[in-house]
């Protein structure tokens, strides 16, 4: 188990580690940028100056099919996603030309607290659909790719990543969205605005510097599942638990980028104006895997189940009392059926 548990999911599962040898020519390259000038939005409104940002490990093959890009979670960032890259791990870049991107509001993307022309709360509200556009941008233009083999999103990447689906059909051979959700069930709506709420009214009452304090508790809650917290947290020991988890996660946190992020999710729906999903999963081309965790309690996962069932989609159900975390308590398993639709020809 995670020693911080709220930092798994909104940094990335947690431990940032050497994944290659400093002589492997398919280690990570340094974080770049890719300058996309305004941005037009779902909303109508401009995103100014918008960029986005990447990294990449491996290299692309001779015929440009190798391709995979790999989405970050909710407020996480790209350089935690290169836990899961690596020769044992669920992405190979001996194999595979991998692209690890920031979404947009993620305090390294362009985000309410880096933009100069659009700090705090003067910048514009984002979607799901926002961030995959973007990504789509920095795909084609920033490095030509056309086609990629797979794209993949953990939590709220997986969110992307079922957008990605609807939004470019053609542009991918392999979907595999772990722990997301095509559109919020109503108790993934009541997590998330209740958050909103709470920082929303403190942001407006000068609170920036406690903006998150209940949010990160919320948060906390429903990460895992009453028994796993009940089993690996003595009760003697709960008030060191809940502090050192909130405290950690707050050293790099915005309340701004939270709540930028957060209204994506809580607006995020695949299905089509005036549509249902099932009009948007007729959409969809590419091959997919579902992976949710049967007690989720951040992301419900009977909506995904749902889509899946009307793609005819094979699904992987995590079976533990990790809810949310069974990405990390059950990563082996997750690794191995990614890995096994990955390589099908």
């Amino acid at each position: 188990m995670q020693k911080n548990p709220l930092q798994a999911i909104f940094f990335g599962l947690v431990a940032c580690f050497v994944l290659l040898t400093a002589a492997s020519p398919s280690r990570a390259e340094e974080q770049k940028f890719a300058r996309l000038g305004d941005l037009r939005l779902e909303s109508g409104e401009t995103l100014r100056d918008c960029r986005v940002a990447y990294r990449t490990f491996g290299r692309l093959n001779e015929n440009r099919s190798n391709a995979i890009l790999f989405l970050t979670w909710f407020n996480g960032r790209s350089e935690r996603l290169a836990q899961d890259v690596g020769r044992d791990k669920m992405l190979d870049p001996g194999q595979y030309f991998v692209v690890l991107i920031d979404a947009l509001g993620n305090g390294i993307s362009t985000s309410p607290s880096n933009s100069a022309a659009q700090p705090k709360d003067k910048f514009p509200r984002i979607s799901i659909r926002d961030m995959v556009h973007a990504e789509y941008l920095l795909s084609t233009k920033e490095l030509g790719l056309t086609h990629v083999h797979a794209i993949i999103g953990i939590s709220m990447g997986g969110m992307q990543t079922f957008q990605w689906v609807v939004s470019y059909p053609d542009f991918m051979d392999v979907a595999i969205p772990i722990a997301g959700t095509p559109q919020q069930s109503s108790y993934d709506l009541l997590v998330w605005t209740t958050q909103e709420m709470t920082i929303d009214y403190r942001l407006k009452n000068g609170n920036e510097e406690g903006a998150l304090d209940i949010a990160e508790r919320i948060g906390l809650m429903s990460l895992t599942t009453p028994a796993n917290v009940a089993i690996e947290h003595k009760r003697e020991e709960f008030e060191k638990y809940v502090t050192t988890s909130v405290e950690d996660w707050k050293k790099d946190q915005n309340p701004y980028d939270y709540l930028c992020q957060l209204r994506a999710m809580i607006a995020h729906n695949i299905a089509p104006a005036s549509g249902t999903l099932e009009d948007a999963a007729n959409l969809v081309k590419a091959k997919m895997l579902v992976i949710v965790a049967r007690q989720d309690h951040l992301v419900n996962p009977l909506t995904a189940l749902h889509f899946a069932e009307l793609r005819k989609a094979p699904t992987l159900v995590l079976e533990s009392d990790c809810g949310h975390q069974a990405t990390v308590c059950q990563n082996a398993l997750m690794t191995m059926a990614a890995r096994g639709i990955l390589s099908e020809k």
